[in-house]
């Protein structure tokens, strides 16, 4: 390759490429404040929802059942699916509800480090410690 075809080539490498074209099956809409404000709250919902019923009557089962390791896509308290790993429930879950709320769990009894967070969030004001 000449020099000039290499510059060439390197040049057209370095141009913007356009943008991409939203998907056809979803439209990009701007929401109003109030609408975002509802999807948020009806997904912080759907996530509250789905983790009441998953770690008090599923999870055990689950585990159970050799699913122990695998993430769990749930919608409506339900598990819908069982998948590998989170990456898998994420894309399906994004498939089967595209504009609709849904959460993913992680099948283990292993227990959830949150940190200075957790525990905080655990202590209430009469129980600091003095000084606190």
């Amino acid at each position: 390759m000449s020099k000039s075809a290499l510059i060439a080539t390197l040049i057209a490498a370095l141009k913007p490429r356009p943008a991409e074209e939203p998907s056809p099956r979803r439209p990009m809409r701007h929401l109003s404040e109030e609408e975002e404000q509802e999807r948020s709250r009806r997904a912080r919902k759907e996530v509250d929802d789905n983790a009441r019923v998953f770690f008090d009557e599923l999870l055990d089962g689950l585990i159970a059942d050799g699913h122990k390791g695998k993430s769990a896509l749930m919608r409506d308290g339900k598990v819908v699916e069982i998948h590998d790993n989170y990456r898998a429930a994420k894309a399906r879950g994004i498939e089967l509800f595209p504009d609709d709320p849904f959460s993913i769990q992680e099948i283990t009894d292993e227990p959830l480090d949150m940190g200075t967070l957790g525990a905080w969030v655990v202590v209430s004001d009469d129980k600091k410690p003095a000084g606190a």
